[in-house]
C-alpha cells in the first residue's frame, strides 16, 4: 500500500441532498488532499466553584459540514459530473451524423445549481489500511480552470458539503481507458471572432449559492439555494503590442464572444474530443500595461462576465464518448 493506493470517486445523489449516491464508482484523479471539515465547539458557562477552564462534559463538538476541494488535470472523459456541479441544465445530445459521440451541455438558469454529489475519500494510513470516508450533501461553490503554457489545463472544484462519515462502506473506483488529457497546445482562445496568443488563461464559475442556511430544525440546515447575482471572472495575459486592450478597459467597452476551446483526437470521422467555455459576453475589469528590465511587455486582461440577455451567461461543452455525463 503508498500514495497511489489513495483514491476519489464521486456520484450525483438522486434521492435527497445528504442521502448517499446511489452510484459512487466514478474514479476522479484527484490532485491533493484538501478537505476542511467544519466542527464548532459550544461550551456552557455557567458559574461554578472550583473550576478554572471549562469544566468536563460542559463542551461539546456541534459538527458544521465542511468544504472539499478537487484538483483535477483536464481530461476527455468522466468529468461530466464535475461540470454538472455548476451547472443548472445539462443536455446530451449525438451530434448529427454521429455514433459514438455525445455532446453534454452545461448551462446556468436564474434558480442556480440544484444537483448534489457524494465524495468518497479512500485514505491509505501508515499502515497500509485504506479508510473510506464519504462527504455527502456535496454542492459546489465553484469551479476554476487555470492554463499557463508548458503546463497542463487544471480544474479545481470547491465543494460545501452537509456531512461527514468516517465509517462509510468501501467502493471500487472505476476509470476511463485511454483519456486524452488536455494540453496547452489544444487550446485556443478567441475574442470576438479573433484568435489570441495568450501567456496564460484562468476563468471561475462561481455558483452563488447561499450554503450558510442554518436554521432550528432537523439537522440544523436547509438545502443551498440561490441568493445573488452570479458573475464569472477570469484573467487573460497577451503581450503587450499596443493600447488598444487598456483602452477598451478605460472605455467600459464590452467584448463579445470569449471562447475557450480544447481540442482533442477524433473520436470518429468529423467528431474530435473537445472541451469548450463560451462567454457571451466580457467587460474587461483593468490593468495597465507591465513593462520591466528583463521582462517582455505584458498586458493583463482581468474580465467579469455579464449577461446580454439572449443567451446564458456561461455554456460549458463537453464532447466525449461518455454516453452519461
Amino acid at each position: 500500500m503508498g500514495i497511489q493506493d489513495n483514491f476519489w470517486t464521486i456520484g450525483e445523489e438522486t434521492v435527497a441532498w445528504g442521502t448517499k449516491a446511489t452510484t459512487l464508482t466514478r474514479g476522479i484523479e484527484n490532485q491533493t488532499d484538501d478537505a476542511t471539515p467544519n466542527v464548532e465547539f459550544l461550551q456552557s458557562r455557567g458559574m461554578r466553584p472550583a473550576t478554572v477552564a471549562t469544566p468536563t462534559g460542559r463542551s461539546v463538538a456541534v459538527p458544521r459540514g465542511g468544504q472539499h476541494v478537487l484538483t483535477l488535470d483536464l481530461m476527455a472523459k468522466s468529468l461530466g459530473l464535475v461540470f454538472a456541479s455548476v451547472a443548472s441544465t445539462v443536455a446530451t445530445t449525438t451530434p448529427g451524423g454521429a455514433t459514438l459521440t455525445r455532446l453534454h451541455t452545461f448551462t446556468p438558469t436564474t434558480t442556480g445549481p440544484t444537483k448534489s454529489f457524494t465524495v468518497h475519500a479512500g485514505r491509505a494510513d501508515v499502515g497500509g489500511t485504506v479508510n473510506h470516508h464519504d462527504y455527502l450533501g456535496c454542492m459546489a461553490e465553484s469551479l476554476n480552470l487555470a492554463l499557463a503554457p508548458k503546463g497542463l489545463p487544471v480544474l479545481k472544484s470547491t465543494f460545501a458539503y452537509k456531512t461527514l462519515d468516517t465509517a462509510a462502506a468501501s467502493v471500487t473506483p472505476s476509470y476511463p481507458t485511454s483519456s486524452h488529457v488536455y494540453r496547452d497546445i489544444d487550446c485556443v482562445v478567441s475574442i470576438d471572432g479573433n484568435s489570441e496568443c495568450l501567456r496564460s488563461a484562468d476563468f471561475t464559475i462561481p455558483t452563488g449559492l447561499d450554503m450558510e442556511r442554518w436554521r432550528i430544525c432537523a439537522g440544523g440546515r436547509e438545502k443551498p439555494v440561490l441568493n445573488t447575482r452570479v458573475e464569472p471572472t477570469g484573467t487573460l495575459s497577451l503581450d503587450y503590442d499596443s493600447d488598444s486592450w487598456q483602452d477598451a478597459w478605460l472605455a467600459g467597452t464590452e467584448l463579445e464572444d470569449l471562447i475557450i476551446t480544447f481540442t482533442g483526437p477524433e473520436i470518429e470521422t468529423g467528431f474530435d474530443f473537445l472541451f469548450r467555455a463560451t462567454f457571451p459576453l466580457i467587460q474587461l475589469t483593468g490593468s495597465s500595461p507591465k513593462v520591466g528590465l528583463d521582462v517582455t511587455p505584458e498586458q493583463p486582461l482581468p474580465f467579469r462576465v455579464l449577461d446580454n440577455g439572449t443567451d446564458p451567461a456561461w455554456t460549458l461543452e463537453y464532447q466525449t464518448t461518455d454516453t452519461a455525463y
